[in-house]
């Protein structure tokens, strides 16, 4: 009776030894998404303050909402840093809150979009904002599913 115990405790071992591999594949996994995703959206804040300046010069009003809309997208960038230092630390929990307030900083700068699309814009405004849109609708479906993923990552108990 006691070897089989002995062996039934080592083959849970073993179970839990891959499921805390598997785990942190999963975060790994999550992480490397986590810091791409960044990258896109800081890259997507810097054009559309490069936008906003080119705009300047024709349409001032207009212009404030994209810089508005950059700096947003630049807040939901910081956001997702902070989330990959957090995800570095284990602590999924403070990660998804920081994604959540990317997702947030997302939303306000699509609601900044949207008012410039109210306003008479040439064909080539018209286009550039649409390509910012675009961009700006990927970066925030991938914000979603990596929210889920993080989510899905067990937090690190104390114990460890």
């Amino acid at each position: 009776d006691l070897a089989m115990a002995a062996e039934a405790l080592k083959g849970m071992k073993k179970q839990l030894g891959k499921k805390k591999d598997d785990n942190e594949k999963k975060a790994k996994e999550v992480k490397e998404k986590q810091a791409a995703l960044e990258k896109k959206m800081k890259d997507l804040a810097e054009k559309m303050e490069e936008a906003a300046k080119k705009q300047a010069a024709s349409d001032p009003q207009s212009s404030g909402s994209m810089s508005k809309a950059g700096q947003k997208t630049q807040q939901a960038s910081q956001e997702m840093n902070k989330a990959g230092k957090q995800m570095d630390q284990k602590d999924n929990q403070s990660a998804q809150q920081n994604q959540d307030q990317a997702q947030k900083a997302l939303e306000e700068a699509k609601k900044e979009l949207d008012k410039l699309t109210q306003r008479e814009l040439t064909e080539e405004q018209k286009r550039r904002l649409e390509q910012l849109r675009e961009r700006q609708r990927e970066l925030e479906e991938k914000l979603k599913k990596m929210t889920e993923e993080t989510k899905a990552i067990p937090e690190k108990k104390s114990a460890d």
